[in-house]
């Protein structure tokens, strides 16, 4: 069985990987494991800066050497210096922007933590998932060739 731990934003992100990817990965042999960063001894969740991010992934990496670590962050808020890339600001598209922050700050918690490359692959939400969960947008358009 293959362990992954997800480094979520907030509690709304928590209780997704909770209530639905746990039960859908756990019949392949994947078990998840949701994880808040604390930003006070009595709270977790928001306020994300680069200092309490890379303090809580280094934490998890270096603990245990056999999981793999994900992130489940929004693009929005999300602090700018996690990565280094100038260039970033100056794409409009969220997928693409999306991209170049995730390549940036996995090379970024590579060097700066020194696990493995392929124990970490950060993800970053495109939009905002608490407003994903209030939407009727169909996930894909029915071909009008039907």
């Amino acid at each position: 069985m293959k362990k992954i731990i997800i480094v979520c934003e907030g509690h709304t992100e928590e209780d997704f990987v909770s209530r639905v990817l746990y039960h859908e990965l756990w019949p392949i042999d994947v078990f998840v494991e949701p994880r808040c960063i604390p930003t006070s001894p009595l709270s977790s969740g928001g306020s994300l800066n680069k200092q309490r991010i890379f303090h809580f992934l280094r934490n998890i990496l270096r603990q245990q050497k056999n999981v793999y670590v994900t992130t489940f962050f929004d693009l929005y808020a999300l602090p700018k210096d996690i990565h280094k890339l100038e260039d970033i600001s100056a794409t409009t598209d969220p997928l693409n922007r999306v991209l170049k922050i995730e390549t940036a700050f996995r090379d970024a918690v590579v060097r700066e933590i020194g696990c493995r490359r392929e124990r970490f692959f950060p993800h970053i939400q495109p939009y905002e998932f608490g407003a994903l969960l209030f939407s009727d947008e169909p996930l894909a358009k029915p071909s009008s060739n039907l």
